[in-house]
């Protein structure tokens, strides 16, 4: 997938959800502009990812509610097998499969374990929801005061933090400067 139709698919599926598509871009962004220091060779898979990772938000492609596998199974209909399994697993989505009762469905897409992998999360946990820049302090916070304590997502959080903490902090050290200021 090119960076035009990644846009473009962003746009149309999710322009109109409170500020998701400014996430995406700016998650879009932030993985390229990481990839750029880190993994030039996926540069362009994570410029996808990133304006791809929430599209399975889109009522049109929700299927199970669950965002990671809904896009990720619609992404595998396109063709696009790696940006599929990307975007199932990204910041975590394997503990909050886990809450929802959803593994054996996550585990339709295997877990690419590479710093490809980590830029796209640290992507996503350095960009607000409204696309701009925050720390993971700040992203962690924000997804706590939107979700009730007992919902999967706060749930899953609160299982993953360590290791989304831990990711961060991977990518952040392989920067030659900090990316946040």
């Amino acid at each position: 997938m090119d960076l035009g139709t990644a846009d473009q698919l962003a746009r149309h599926y999710l322009d109109g959800l409170l500020g998701r598509l400014a996430h995406v871009r700016a998650t879009g962004e932030t993985a390229r502009n990481v990839a750029q220091r880190v993994c030039p060779d996926d540069e362009l898979v994570l410029a996808c990812a990133g304006l791809m990772h929430d599209i399975g938000y889109s009522p049109a492609l929700s299927a199970t509610g669950f965002h990671p596998l809904d896009g990720a199974r619609w992404l595998r209909t396109l063709g696009e097998e790696r940006l599929s399994c990307l975007v199932a697993h990204h910041s975590g989505a394997r503990w909050e499969a886990g809450v929802r009762g959803l593994s054996s469905e996550l585990d339709e897409f295997p877990l690419e374990d590479s710093i490809a992998a980590d830029v796209l999360t640290f992507a996503d946990l350095t960009t607000g929801p409204r696309g701009d820049q925050v720390d993971i302090d700040q992203r962690i916070a924000d997804i706590r005061r939107r979700y009730p304590r007992e919902h999967p997502v706060t749930v899953a959080l609160a299982r993953s933090e360590p290791h989304l903490r831990e990711v961060v902090a991977r990518v952040q050290g392989l920067l030659p400067a900090p990316l946040l200021n």
